[in-house]
């Protein structure tokens, strides 16, 4: 009896083992090389409806590099708007989805955005309820400065501009610093929303925003398309 149980012993592990083996997931897919020029620590220079506006970018790779997550923060003080939009390539598929989140909450979350790439150019769709917004990134040949475009489309198909920055790589002495801090004080500061962006008549298509230059900023998450805001 004891030389049955002995014996049997190997042939239970190696069906433990073979099963087991069988069960593990796949090993995960190398990073999507686009995605992974984002990486990083960037500055944003633009407009937002004609309005100068400056955010810090923060890209990082979450869920275990399932997506490349883009944090941008207004260098206002406070800063009036914080957003993190999530990337993934769906290699499969040959395309790319994002999940456009900020701080004005779920209605907007709704949206998924969907798009592809060209070389070094990624153009996502987000198809919202009253028209389409295009986010078109693209990036250096080196991954160190790119550009960021967003349009909204009109009833007639055309598109205008939304906003519109230069990416740069922010200075190793500057990276990280105050950013904390000021996702801190993003909980203190009053915003209002003012406008919407696919307004009908031009003059509520404006930010009147006062006399700061980075006062402006946007809710790409509004539930009617993407919202003109500022803060007070």
């Amino acid at each position: 009896m004891k030389m049955k149980t002995r014996l049997s012993l190997p042939l239970a592990l190696t069906f433990v083992l073979t099963s087991a083996l069988r069960a593990a997931p796949p090993a995960p897919e190398a990073s999507d090389p686009f995605l992974a020029q984002l990486e990083g620590d960037w500055e944003l220079a633009g407009t937002v409806t004609g309005k100068a506006v400056v955010y810090h970018g923060e890209g990082r790779w979450v869920l275990k590099k399932g997506w490349l997550c883009l944090t941008l923060l207004d260098t206002a003080k406070p800063p009036g708007y914080e957003a993190s939009v999530y990337i993934g390539a769906d290699r499969k598929e040959g395309d790319y989805i994002a999940h456009w989140l900020d701080q004005f909450g779920a209605g907007g979350a709704r949206v998924v955005g969907s798009g592809h790439r060209e070389g070094q150019k990624l153009v996502l769709i987000f198809p919202y309820a009253d028209g389409d917004f295009r986010d078109t990134f693209v990036l250096a040949a080196d991954g160190h400065s790119g550009s960021l475009l967003m349009e909204s489309q009109e009833k007639d198909g055309s598109w205008s501009t939304f906003g519109s920055w230069t990416m740069t790589r922010s200075a190793p002495e500057a990276q990280g610093r105050g950013r904390l801090r000021a996702r801190a004080e993003l909980t203190h500061a009053p915003a209002v929303r003012i406008a919407s962006a696919r307004s009908s008549t031009p003059a509520e298509n404006k930010c009147s925003s006062g006399n700061s230059p980075t006062s402006a900023y946007f809710s790409p998450s509004s539930s009617r398309s993407r919202s003109c805001s500022v803060s007070s």
